[in-house]
């Protein structure tokens, strides 16, 4: 006669569901045209130095300006890495991810917005 312990073993683990393939290849689609775009709008952030061409005679604030320049041209790829890495968390947990690159096109298009904002609010007046 042996002794069976009263303890109930445990039930076995739940199936993981299976990988959404074609949300995996949008996501990535959406990421490399997402990273492209950027390439792009941090082109188009070195022309807005040339906001400052007219401050010759009149009163600018280059602080704000520079700043304004970095956020155009540095600060959109902060939406893209975050959205990267939304992207790798959500396939990881097997859930849908297509619409994360999408927010952070949405994000990046408004700090682009801000920098160019704050570059024309600093410089010359109208």
């Amino acid at each position: 006669m042996t002794w069976q312990p009263a303890i109930a073993p445990p039930p076995p683990p739940r199936p993981r569901p299976a990988l959404n393939t074609a949300d995996l290849v949008v996501s990535i689609v959406l990421l490399v045209v997402f990273g492209m775009g950027l390439v792009m709008l941090s082109f188009f952030s070195l022309f807005l130095t040339m906001a400052s061409d007219g401050c010759t005679g009149e009163p600018c604030d280059y602080h704000e300006m520079g700043l304004g320049i970095a956020l155009a041209g540095v600060g959109t790829w902060v939406p893209f890495v975050a959205s990267l890495a939304g992207v790798i968390v959500q396939v990881a947990r097997r859930r849908l991810s297509w619409w994360i690159p999408l927010v952070g096109v949405v994000v990046a298009l408004g700090v682009f917005a801000a920098g160019v904002a704050l570059v024309s609010a600093g410089g010359p007046p109208s």
